[in-house]
């Protein structure tokens, strides 16, 4: 990938990505039932930093998200499995980067889908944006805060906008590097 993730998550098949992702060095979250797969010749589970979520259709709809030792909550997009993580991790202030929701057009460079996948597309991305306002507002009343940080967003319409250049600057200024040791920092 162009730009490193911090943690990565798919719950397509693995043949939907490309195959240098399994030896990427940060975490993988796949589904949990993806453990007993192999791809191009590889067991997953035997990939370092792959691990399995268990998903499940959430009784309490996005509440379940702030519950403890539950499965995974699957709305039918890795989006909410990736918050809920987010969420377990302990996480109370999330930025929104890139999230545009489709945007204008099917792909970044202007690629089409076919009708019938543009078509289903388009309703997951309808799903994922009141999916995000729920969430946002169920997370605001469990401390959890919601900023987008994508310009030209539908999430801006309820979801306040703070510009990425303003945000990464805001969040660089307040980490303490008192508390960052090097490993190369025998005194430490």
């Amino acid at each position: 990938p162009k730009v490193k993730p911090h943690y990565w998550l798919g719950m397509d098949l693995p043949g939907c990505y490309d195959a240098a992702l399994l030896h990427e060095a940060f975490p993988k979250f796949w589904r949990g039932t993806y453990a007993r797969k192999t791809y191009k010749g590889s067991d997953l589970k035997n990939l370092p930093q792959s691990y399995f979520v268990s998903i499940a259709k959430p009784e309490g709809g996005i509440e379940d998200m702030f519950k403890k030792d539950i499965p995974k909550a699957w709305f039918n997009h890795s989006l909410g499995v990736m918050l809920h993580l987010i969420v377990e991790m302990g996480f109370k202030k999330i930025h929104f980067v890139g999230c545009n929701l489709g945007g204008k057009s099917d792909y970044y460079d202007d690629r089409v889908l076919p009708s019938d996948q543009h078509e289903s597309n388009r309703r997951l991305y309808s799903q994922q944006n009141v999916f995000l306002r729920e969430f946002q507002d169920v997370g605001h009343r469990f401390g959890v805060e919601c900023i987008s940080c994508t310009e030209d967003s539908p999430i801006n319409d309820y979801m306040r906008y703070k510009p990425l250049k303003q945000a990464l600057s805001e969040s660089v200024g307040k980490v303490e590097t008192s508390t960052i040791r090097h490993a190369n920092d025998v005194s430490a």
